[in-house]
Order: C-alpha cells, then structure tokens, then sequence
C-alpha cells in the first residue's frame, strides 16, 4: 500500500483542471495533470526528513543517558550525606589515596587504612570489629578519635533500634493474647 500525502484542504479538487483555464482554452500545468508526480518527489523528502528527525531524537536520547550517568556519582553522594550546607552534592575527590571527606581529618596510621577500605567497600562488619580492635590497641588519641567516628558512622540509628524493639515487642504481646485467649 503506497502513502501518499493528504489533499490540500481547498474548496476545489486539485486534481481537476482549472475551471478558467479549461474556458479560455489553454491547457492545464504539468503539475496540475501529474500530482502523483509532485506527491512521489515530495515523499521521498518527507522521509528523509522522518529519519533526520529520528536519528536527532536518539542522539539527543543518548546525550541525555550519558549526562545521567555522569550525574549519577554526585547523587550517590549525596544519597550518601555527603553534601554542602546548601544541600548541593560535592563532586567526589578524583585524587587517588583520598577518601570522603569525613576521613580528612584523620592520621595516617597503618591499621586505619585497612578499614577505611572496608568502610568504602561497604563492609560495615568488618569496621565495627576492626574499629573496636583498633580503640583498645590504639596509643595515640587521634587514631581512638577516628576509629571512633567510623565505628559511630557504621552503628544502626538509635530510632531504628528503637522502632524494632517496639515491634518484637507487640509482636511478643500479640502471641502472648494468641496463647492466652479461648478460641
């Protein structure tokens, strides 16, 4: 099934010879008696158009997916806490051998490196322990100061702990009445 393109929206058929030409005798346009013509050079160029338009959207698709993904480290960041005052995500340190900012202010010490390491791979387990290690062998006070804080940054939240004591407990309450009430 060929497509062609609409009819011009005109009160006079556009295929029909001009009702003043055909009178005085002269004879009709080349473009008046071949619109199939003028239709099948224009629609070549239609779909030209089409698929210019096509590959602009899924250029400009791809720049968009690509700014996303360069976007996407910031947010983790900022998921992450790690943002300004404004609430505005820092760009992450690109230098090699820096850590988040929260780990600035530590020493350089040998048994902290091994945990900051376990921090960003996220294996909070591991800092707890090696954390709670590290304050009963550590000497210096700088070193209890920072295996402290990334012994704080990985504990739960005291509300979370809260809520699931709240929770083991009507669920305790609720067996409790399970148990105790007649059927």
């Amino acid at each position: 099934m060929k497509r062609q393109d609409p009819k011009p929206s005109s009160s006079r058929d556009s295929d029909a010879p001009d009702a003043d030409a055909t009178a005085s005798g002269d004879a009709p346009d080349a473009d008046a008696v071949a619109p199939d013509d003028a239709a099948s050079e224009q629609a070549p160029r239609t779909h030209k158009a089409a698929r210019a338009r096509a590959e602009a959207r899924r250029r400009k698709r791809l720049r968009q997916a690509e700014a996303t993904q360069a976007e996407a480290r910031p947010r983790a960041s900022a998921a992450a806490g790690d943002e300004d005052f404004e609430g505005a995500p820092r760009p992450a340190p690109e230098v090699a051998g820096v850590r988040g900012s929260f780990a600035r202010g530590y020493p350089k010490h040998a048994a902290l490196e091994p945990l900051l390491d376990a921090f960003d791979r996220g294996d909070f387990g591991a800092v707890r322990t090696g954390a709670a290690e590290l304050l009963r062998t550590a000497k210096s006070a700088a070193v209890r100061r920072a295996a402290t804080d990334l012994r704080q940054r990985t504990a739960p939240a005291p509300v979370a702990t809260f809520l699931i004591v709240i929770a083991l407990g009507l669920m305790l309450l609720l067996f409790v009445y399970y148990l105790t009430s007649p059927p």
